[in-house]
């Protein structure tokens, strides 16, 4: 039977993130964890499917990316990010529709709270309660047109076929612009996925800051804006 790999850059920023892997490692559907370990002093873990990746230095999201859809095992793949939890039914529901015919499929917009079909359209939470709002609502794969949305790359699908290697001068920001923009199959929003955290937690620290800014001018050399 095929399975999901899920590939997941940490800096370990986040509180819970163990625990987390710990209950996706219990899910049939996911075969492995590519686990990308951008921390000098790595943990020992002892997870199943955990396949750990010790780079003993920050390879910044990007890279970690790549090296992870290198690495994986099986065609069907997920990247998710370490700073949010979310509803697990989400594997078994998008599993038949990570297809080489669809480019990416990833959150339709992400503040910290799930997009819901009579509320299309993310308001950012303004008292940081990023919390579990369950709506009972079947999940839907929605055509995703126009440019990319926030918080589309804290948790995306893809057929392993269609991956887009990102080049190498884009580090931190702008990964996602980069495949999105260059996909040559329809891209899809997921929407009724109850999920939660409070993103880019990791990305946003201060000693980022001139990675960040530099990928973001880079990016827009790249696509002529400059």
């Amino acid at each position: 039977m095929d399975k999901i790999s899920i590939i997941i850059p940490t800096m370990w920023l986040v509180d819970g993130f163990k625990k987390h892997l710990e209950k996706i490692s219990a899910i049939e559907e996911i075969g492995e964890i590519i686990l990308i370990d951008n921390t000098i002093n790595p943990p020992d873990l002892d997870i199943p499917k955990v396949i750990h990746i010790k780079e003993y230095k920050n390879t910044f999201i990007n890279p970690a990316w790549n090296k992870g859809v290198k690495l994986a095992k099986y065609n069907k793949i997920c990247i998710s990010s370490d700073d949010i939890d979310f509803d697990t039914k989400i594997f078994s529901a998008i599993f038949p529709h990570i297809t080489n015919d669809k480019g990416f499929i990833g959150l339709y917009e992400f503040w910290g709270q799930g997009v819901w079909q009579d509320k299309l359209g993310g308001i950012k939470p303004d008292n940081d309660n990023y919390t579990s709002c369950p709506r009972d609502l079947p999940l839907l794969i929605c055509p995703y047109g126009g440019g990319r949305r926030h918080g589309f790359a804290c948790l995306f699908f893809f057929h392993q076929e269609n991956w887009i290697t990102i080049p190498d001068q884009l580090k931190i920001f702008c990964g996602d612009d980069y495949i999105l923009d260059n996909s040559l199959k329809p891209n899809y929003g997921i929407i009724n996925l109850d999920i939660w955290g409070k993103p880019s937690q990791t990305v946003f620290i201060p000693e980022l800051k001139t990675v960040r800014d530099n990928d973001i001018v880079t990016y827009q050399k790249m696509t002529g804006q400059q």
